[in-house]
């Protein structure tokens, strides 16, 4: 289908396919972004519970070995 014939988006608007694709391109280039940051925010996350964990278990030790 040429990019420059009208096509129906939901039931009353009326784009051309060009116009679609470069909608759709942006979108998946924004949410690429938003992938990118939350995966970073995941991994600070994970290295922080990591942290917190081997935290507890040092604080557990020191204490049965003070007892």
């Amino acid at each position: 289908m040429p990019l420059e014939i009208p096509c129906f988006i939901g039931r009353f608007l009326l784009q051309s396919k060009s116009d679609i694709l470069s909608t759709l391109d942006e979108k998946v280039s924004k949410a690429d972004e938003k992938i990118k940051v939350l995966e970073g925010n995941k991994s600070y996350l994970e290295r922080s519970v990591k942290e917190s964990e081997d935290n507890i278990r040092e604080m557990l030790t020191q204490r049965q070995a003070s007892k």
